[in-house]
């Protein structure tokens, strides 16, 4: 298993890297993203040797669709804070 970085640049900066990160390897490769990540392997998951997508609390986009669109569509929820939210309105 290889855990490439992504750099959180831009969606297109970060699919790019890890679409020549998948090319330079020998075989078949399975890309997994969380959250943004999911969007980014989406993106990135176009190359020949990527044979599927895992999507782990990830955004899985249409094809045109943007990942900040998602967030309008499906806002963080106002959870009671015992439920996950931290002290300083973080999660």
């Amino acid at each position: 298993m290889l855990a490439p970085p992504v750099f959180n640049r831009s969606l297109s900066e970060d699919a790019a890297y890890i679409k020549s990160f998948a090319e330079q390897i020998d075989g078949p490769v399975l890309l997994a993203g969380c959250s943004f990540g999911g969007a980014v392997i989406a993106v990135a998951g176009v190359t020949d040797n990527v044979t599927g997508l895992v999507y782990v609390s990830g955004y899985a986009l249409d094809e045109g669709e943007f990942w900040v669109n998602r967030k309008a569509v499906s806002p963080i929820p106002n959870w009671p804070p015992r439920l996950g939210q931290v002290s300083g309105g973080g999660w």
